[in-house]
């Protein structure tokens, strides 16, 4: 997996470009700008999955380097589906508009690392790039539990920058996960203590 963070300074290359197989190439300052113009938008996404009840991410999908395609959010709880996320949602409306999609010269802006099941569409659909906030310590699909990118197919590798504004998306899980999920399954300590009573 090919992954550089935030503080990582510049080299001249497309905003879209693919870093090599043997390291990754950071993008130049004009990247890093309209990387946080599209993960401003993401965020907005992830506060208002947020304001829904929903846990707080946030996606932007962008063709080229400069025309919004799909922005979306999750809805796991409305919908009562684990593919309700917010990446499955795009691709789906995506591959609704045009199933023709030259998928390598998109980028994704979202949130949250991806979990494991939109890591592999996102490495099989062959995304170009993927920009993501904070790391998923329990499902993330880009190296942080299992590294989709390198098992899902033998695709290209996107290009991936992570770590941005990672403690803001920390911020929002942690206000959901401090109120009550009403369409997570109980917690097994609880009910087994609720048991003994």
């Amino acid at each position: 997996m090919n992954t550089i963070s935030e503080e990582e300074s510049t080299e001249i290359l497309p905003c879209t470009a693919r870093s090599s197989p043997s390291g990754s190439s950071p993008p130049p300052k004009r990247c890093l700008k309209e990387d946080d113009v599209f993960m401003e938008r993401a965020f907005k996404q992830a506060r208002l999955a947020l304001s829904e009840g929903e846990v707080p991410v946030g996606c932007v999908f962008v063709q080229g380097d400069q025309h919004v395609i799909c922005e979306g959010r999750n809805a796991t709880n409305n919908k009562l589906t684990g593919e309700a996320h917010a990446e499955i949602k795009c691709i789906d409306q995506i591959l609704a508009q045009n199933a023709k999609t030259d998928w390598s010269r998109v980028s994704l802006y979202v949130t949250v690392e991806p979990c494991i099941m939109c890591a592999a569409a996102l490495k099989m659909l062959g995304v170009g790039k993927i920009v993501f906030g904070c790391h998923n310590p329990r499902f993330g699909g880009m190296g942080t539990v299992l590294d989709a990118m390198s098992v899902a197919c033998s695709c290209p590798s996107p290009y991936i920058r992570s770590d941005v504004r990672s403690e803001e998306a920390i911020d929002l899980l942690k206000v959901f996960y401090a109120g009550i999920n009403p369409s997570a399954p109980e917690d097994k300590v609880k009910k087994k203590k609720r048991a003994e009573h």
